[in-house]
């Protein structure tokens, strides 16, 4: 076979750059190429999630006291955000249930309306002791809180030995302390509210409401509408609330006063810091 012959054959099974594709890569080092171009873009992206993850801001989880969120949050909420620089979003129920929201970690503070140490002997019904560790109460402001009647009741004036025989009752009737003729009815959230907790803890030493056929409601709104329509109504309210349905409100010689507080468990954020100071300015501004 001639030299060149051989020659020619073998060099047909060898690879060939043509002037055409001379200088370009080979077809795996093009594929390598594309997977590392691939990796860092996909490497890039998942950093700029994790920037705008990190940028976010944080909205604080608030529950508990209808008091507290009526009186202070609802119509106060914008100044609140503004001057704390902090989102949050609010659940109103009761203070015990806003307290049970933050042990359980699905609220970063509760809102109460009356003291801490008032509360502590419903949770304890619910919680162990352990789960009451490292609850901080920061006080935010001070109000009253309100025993009203029905309009067409004349009393006006009651004596606080008079509230508690009521409340525990002894006094029974409207006419024991100078009204009509008629059977005296206790309307009051059920326990746990913050307003029931002040009144058993400067009233009745914390024993329980103990009046004959007395009406116990979880709703507060619900509170007022009942004794709205029922003549012999003794109700324990937010002021506000009693008063826009019509009820009015009695005088003792001292106020029974409501604690607003919010409550975090353990050493609170820069943020809930934040939101607690806010809270407690916009407050100072207020008249209760």
């Amino acid at each position: 076979m001639h030299p060149l012959r051989h020659l020619r054959r073998g060099t047909a099974s060898l690879p060939f750059a043509s002037p055409a594709t001379r200088g370009r890569p080979a077809p795996g080092r093009r594929f390598l190429a594309l997977v590392a171009l691939v990796a860092l873009a996909t490497a890039g992206a998942a950093r700029a999630v994790d920037l705008r993850a990190a940028e976010a801001p944080t909205v604080l989880r608030v529950q508990g006291s209808t008091t507290f969120n009526h009186r202070l949050v609802e119509p106060h909420r914008g100044e609140i955000e503004t001057r704390s620089g902090v989102k949050f979003n609010v659940i109103p129920s009761k203070s015990i249930w806003g307290l049970i929201a933050l042990i359980e970690k699905r609220a970063d503070l509760a809102m109460i309306s009356a003291s801490l140490e008032s509360e502590m002997d419903a949770l304890l019904k619910t919680l162990e002791v352990a789960a009451l560790n490292d609850l901080k109460a920061y006080e935010i402001a001070r109000l009253r809180a309100a025993l009203a009647v029905h309009p067409r009741n004349p009393v006006r004036y009651l004596t606080r030995r008079q509230v508690r025989a009521i409340l525990l009752g002894d006094i029974r009737n409207w006419k024991e302390v100078g009204g009509p003729d008629l059977p005296i009815r206790v309307i009051a959230t059920q326990d746990g509210g913050g307003t029931v907790a002040a009144v058993r803890t400067q009233l009745l030493d914390n024993l329980p409401i103990q009046a004959p056929e007395a009406i116990r409601i979880e709703s507060a709104t619900q509170v007022v509408k009942v004794a709205s329509q029922e003549p012999g109504s003794f109700t324990i309210a937010q002021l506000t609330l009693a008063t826009g349905f019509g009820l009015v409100e009695v005088t003792l010689p001292e106020p029974i006063e409501q604690v607003l507080s919010l409550v975090v468990k353990g050493e609170p954020t820069a943020e809930m810091t934040a939101l607690i100071d806010a809270t407690r300015e916009v407050a100072l501004k207020l008249e209760f």
